[in-house]
């Protein structure tokens, strides 16, 4: 084993090199530019010695132990120091490998009773609980960098992450002090005196005083030198709040700025699917259904199809009286996020709404499985976005707790029964989607990279991904915009607080539309057909030329059956009664 680490020699110049390096170098080396390559590889080098070091070591405390403590321990043998750990764990954290630095890390900090005496380990390791969001510990270990050395080199780089922490905790008075202090520190910093600008201006708004965070915001569009990024993610915010908060003035002008600093977002970053989905947002709310649909439509071609826009998309749907294009809409959503608690109840009102309690009641039980690891509005950088929150409805429960009383009542289901307007909750589940929902879905399964749930709010991690990975896709012209209709006067949105509509009952039994539902036409799927398109639109890359040919027959069948279903709602439309508006995704 000594022969092999003697295979590796470390020259007096390169030990000087990596004598210098620690943790204090992280955010300012960046061992994967082309002019840091010889670096990069000598600090691979000098990781490879050390470990080999380290089994050796390992070995030998092994022979040692076989032979007895009364052997001598030969004079060759290594004595590693715990000092060896802290630094290797300094050269896995430059290199971005934070599982082996926390590794590292805590076997130093186990074996170094003082290790509270190294303002190096103490950052590193603080630096590592902070990429893994484990604020708490990352928290204690910066402080204690600043007790042990006030005078610390990267001092604003710990007042950054300090505030950036805090703001996320809800420490207000404490995140400005800190994002304060390292505004003032003249030192070099990850972050530019602009960036820290634009988080002191988002905890303005986190902390409810939007009046001064829109001034600060707006300051900061007057910058020269404003990055084209940052001045996406500033009209981003500020067109969230226009829409949100009602104290910026009336609703008319509040949303026609809302758009206005949308529009502007997504000119200074095309690609961000998150602006398309709030301008999409702020369309829906002054009844600008179509270029809703667009926004949310453009939103979802950006690579970030996730949930949230889904949900809109089928809000659109349902309240355009197409129970069946949100149906298909709300599983996209809820299958991106099982836990998405506005999908599973709007699923259940777009269920109650066609006489289906069985479905509904299963759609409000998953509703309330939320989980409370909501993400943060922080990434590993400090990216910001205006934060997704689901308010679990007080009457959710109340009304699973009817159904369920509805469900114990109610006869057995006869044979003679009217047929069902929407497949059941496990039938939707695995149908088959329109060719964009079956692109986006397979894209985002076949490039996890590309989902925002990946790196959830990281801004370096937005770039869209028009492109379907080479797979043969369908060419839809775009989905349909929702046919416009009048709503009903007694229509009433769903909103937290508020008990969700009840589909109308007259004596147990729901209206029953005008005509009886006339046969299937030929070209209709069985659901065997439905599950066998389904497996091979998610295989297109490897079919066989017959396979092909069967599927272009099913996606054939399938479109008529679309159509056709879409003819029989449009007849309906005016036989449908609403009973209830579905609610968007909620955001403060």
């Amino acid at each position: 084993m000594s022969q092999e680490v003697d295979e590796i020699n470390l020259t007096p110049q390169e030990l000087l090199v990596l004598s210098e390096l620690d943790s204090r170098q992280f955010g300012f080396l960046k061992l994967n530019e082309p002019e840091h390559v010889k670096k990069k590889e000598l600090i691979l080098k000098a990781i490879k010695y050390l470990e080999r070091m380290l089994i050796q070591a390992q070995e030998e405390k092994e022979v040692r132990k076989e032979l007895g403590n009364g052997e001598e321990p030969p004079a060759t043998s290594i004595n590693i120091d715990p000092k060896t750990y802290c630094k290797l764990g300094h050269f896995h954290l430059l290199l971005e490998d934070y599982a082996k630095a926390m590794s590292a890390y805590q076997k130093f900090f186990k074996l170094k009773p003082d290790h509270w005496k190294d303002p190096c380990f103490l950052y590193g390791q603080g630096l590592v609980y902070f990429h893994y969001n484990a604020f708490q510990w990352a928290v204690k270990a910066l402080q204690q960098v600043l007790y042990v050395e006030p005078g610390f080199l990267r001092a604003n780089e710990v007042h950054l992450r300090l505030g950036l922490m805090f703001k996320v905790n809800n420490d207000w008075e404490s995140a400005l002090k800190h994002l304060q202090l390292a505004l003032i520190d003249a030192s070099p910093c990850t972050f530019s005196k602009i960036e820290i600008k634009f988080h002191i201006a988002h905890l303005y708004e986190v902390q409810g005083k939007y009046k001064v965070a829109k001034d600060n915001y707006e300051q900061l569009l007057k910058e020269k030198e404003l990055p084209t990024n940052l001045k996406a993610d500033i009209c981003r915010q500020l067109g969230w709040m226009y829409h949100c908060i009602e104290s910026l003035g009336d609703k008319s002008s509040r949303e026609a700025q809302a758009i206005h600093c949308l529009q502007k977002s997504i000119e200074a970053d095309p690609k961000s699917g998150q602006s398309l989905y709030l301008l999409g947002r702020c369309y829906a709310s002054v009844n600008k259904v179509h270029d809703a649909f667009v926004a949310y439509r453009n939103s979802v071609e950006k690579s970030e199809g996730n949930a949230d826009t889904w949900c809109s998309i089928g809000v659109l749907y349902q309240q355009q009286n197409q129970p069946m294009d949100a149906l298909q809409a709300y599983i996209c959503a809820v299958q991106l996020d099982k836990s998405h608690s506005a999908a599973w109840t709007n699923l259940g009102i777009l269920y109650e709404s066609c006489n289906q309690p069985k479905d509904a009641y299963a759609c409000y039980v998953n509703a309330t499985r939320v989980g409370e690891n909501n993400s943060t509005d922080l990434d590993k950088e400090g990216a910001v976005t205006p934060r997704l929150t689901v308010h679990m409805n007080p009457n959710l429960a109340q009304r699973i707790q009817f159904l369920q009383t509805h469900l114990g009542n109610a006869p057995m289901p006869s044979i003679t029964s009217k047929r069902r307007q929407l497949p059941p909750i496990e039938e939707a589940w695995n149908l088959p989607i329109s060719a964009e929902m079956s692109s986006r879905q397979q894209q985002q399964t076949q490039n996890p990279s590309s989902s925002p749930r990946a790196q959830q709010f990281a801004k370096s991690q937005t770039a869209g991904a028009g492109a379907t990975n080479g797979q043969p896709q369908a060419s839809p012209q775009g989905p349909p915009p929702p046919y416009p209709a009048q709503q009903a006067p007694g229509a009433k949105r769903f909103k937290p607080g508020e008990e969700p509509a009840r589909t109308p009952v007259t004596n147990g039994t729901a209206q029953r539309p005008a005509s009886s539902p006339a046969p299937n036409p030929p070209f209709y799927l069985s659901q065997q057909q439905l599950q066998m398109l389904q497996v091979l639109q998610q295989n297109q890359a490897n079919l066989t030329p017959h396979q092909t040919n069967v599927l272009q027959q099913l996606q054939h069948h399938y479109r008529l059956m679309q159509q056709h279903q879409q003819q029989i709602r449009q007849q309906q439309q005016q036989q449908q009664q609403q009973v209830g508006q579905p609610q968007p995704p909620t955001q403060q």
